[in-house]
Formats: structure tokens, sequence, C-alpha cells
């Protein structure tokens, strides 16, 4: 037996029979009115853009990746009506064509929760398949609605934990303004490995959209 294995052998009998402890209570869930307001502010100083629109999200943004999320549909489908014809825009399923994502302009997600601490979005991945759609275009939109606004991120996780741990999505990304990095020579470029922009619309609650 090596000496790794004996490691390894004695560390197996140690911890025979030993239960873990429990894990730590989390964080209540439900956030307060001026959550909002905090997470707009740090969003903001962190460089994401906020626009009441789609349409002005999108801006001069020609082809458009878009994810599966019902809610993404419904607004892609009523700037249509508004526009017309969405404005000479494109919109194509993100999720199957990976030639036309890697040339698109833009692409349009939901975001299920936004931490007002950090002005941080979640994305999780098994209400949408958005993981490409929000990476690789220069643009990112996420549709956020206001009632999804946490105070921590202790309370974003006791969120993702629902009533069960194991029942946590297996692809939570976490996104804290556009895209950055400092290791060329220190200065901070944006856009490096992933959306150059990121811009979110606040939404409405169901009920509130449709009383």
């Amino acid at each position: 037996m090596s000496a790794r294995d004996s490691i390894l052998s004695r560390i197996r009998d140690g911890l025979r029979g030993v239960e873990a402890p429990p894990l730590p209570a989390p964080d209540p869930v439900p956030g307060g009115p001026g959550e909002l307001a905090a997470f707009r502010a740090l969003a903001e100083s962190v460089g994401v853009e906020f626009h009441d629109t789609l349409a002005s999200a999108l801006g001069d943004a020609r082809s458009v990746a878009v994810s599966d999320a019902p809610e993404v549909a419904a607004a892609v489908d009523r700037l249509a009506a508004a526009d017309g014809g969405a404005g000479g825009r494109s919109f194509f399923d993100g999720w199957s064509d990976r030639a036309a994502l890697l040339e698109a302009d833009a692409g349009i997600t939901t975001a299920q929760y936004g931490v007002a601490e950090t002005g941080t979005l979640l994305l999780i991945g098994d209400d949408e398949r958005h993981r490409l759609v929000s990476l690789l275009p220069p643009l990112h939109v996420a549709l956020l609605r206001r009632d999804r606004i946490l105070p921590t991120l202790g309370a974003a996780l006791a969120a993702l934990r629902r009533e069960d741990p194991a029942a946590m999505s297996r692809v939570t990304t976490f996104v804290t303004g556009p895209s950055r990095t400092a290791d060329i020579e220190l200065q901070l470029v944006l856009g490096v490995h992933g959306p150059r922009a990121l811009r979110v619309v606040l939404t409405d609650p169901p009920a509130a959209a449709n009383p």
C-alpha cells in the first residue's frame, strides 16, 4: 500500500460513523421595498444599465438571440406588435444555432433574482436555456421582475436551496456587471470573457402586469 493509500485509509476509518453537522439556518428570503433602489444603485456602480423598455435596451442590435424562457418570448412578441415587425430585428433561439449565436448582436434572458447588497443577477439553469445566450453576444439584456430583488447573498442562496438542497440547480450563474478583467497590465478591461454591456429591464409580477 502506498503512503497516499495508507493516509486515505486512516481518514476513512476515522470518519466512519461520523455524521456531518447540520447546516446553519439561511437568511430570510423576502426583501423589503427599499431593496430595488439599493440593487439598482449597486448594479449601476459596476456598469449595469437600466432601461424602461426592451426596445430601448436592445438599441441598434439587429441579430438577437433569445433564451427559451416564456417571459422572453412574451416580451419579444410585445415588441414585435409595438414596432410593427420588431423594428427590423431578427430573433432566433440561441441554444440551437451556435454559428448564429457567435454572430449575434445581443442576447435576451431572464434573471431569476437580483441581490441588493452587490448588484448581482442570478440566472438559474433549470429555469431556461440561457447560459450561452447570456455569455457570447456583446450585449446581454436581462429581464428581471421587481419583486425578485433579495437583500443579501445569503438570502439568494436560501432561495436557491428551496426546501431541498439536493434540488438546487446544477448551473447557476452569478452576474455582477459586464464581464471584466484586470489581468492585462492591471488595467480594467470590459468584455474580454463575455458581454461588453449588460442592460436590465425591470418587469412587473404577473398579477400586476395582468390585473
